[in-house]
């Protein structure tokens, strides 16, 4: 579990030093759902890797009850994310949480997540990606988490307990079906 623990810290913040983030494990599924993906052109390597490290974080949390896949053409998957222009790019830093990163609008039984990488910044695109994915699952804005509107200093966001606990009930799955990190 260790070994987990700090392999995710390695990918997801850079190294094992500093928060840690430890994941409760369950025993996996394997008749979920499936939820076909597609990287737009436009994103450079760094940032496909960054995606694709949020889309394998979540595979890990969904346990196989429900599974991201990627699809080569964008027009065989449900869900697409794009690369797009800032509505506001150069934001003042008293108003930054008032501009959205990137947003997430369902059509049909898909939808498109366009992230606005002027406005990424010193973030981490993989966080963003993952809190995306939870809107792409059905999920909304929480207080804190992974699904809150802005991380909070000092959290290292990751598929968290509440996180989960949200996806089980709107799907009315057992949670531990599963698998949730820890900040430590």
């Amino acid at each position: 579990m260790r070994i987990i623990a700090c392999l995710f810290a390695l990918l997801s913040l850079g190294a094992c030093g500093g928060p840690q983030r430890i994941y409760i494990t369950h025993p996996a599924s394997h008749d979920g759902e499936s939820v076909t993906l597609a990287i737009g052109d436009g994103f450079d390597l760094a940032a496909r890797a960054k995606i694709l490290r949020a889309i394998n974080e979540w595979n890990f949390a969904l346990n196989g009850v429900v599974r991201f896949e990627i699809m080569a053409n964008i027009h065989d998957a449900s869900w697409s994310f794009i690369p797009s222009s800032a509505p506001a790019p150069n934001v003042p830093a008293d108003l930054d949480d008032a501009y959205p990163l990137a947003f997430t609008m369902r059509i049909g039984s898909g939808g498109l997540v366009a992230v606005f990488t002027e406005r990424i910044e010193h973030r981490d695109l993989g966080i963003v990606v993952m809190h995306e994915l939870g809107h792409v699952l059905g999920l909304d804005h929480q207080p804190r988490g992974l699904m809150a509107l802005r991380n909070w200093p000092g959290e290292a966001p990751c598929i968290d307990l509440s996180t989960v606990t949200a996806l089980a009930s709107l799907r009315g799955i057992r949670l531990e079906l599963f698998n949730w990190c820890e900040v430590k």
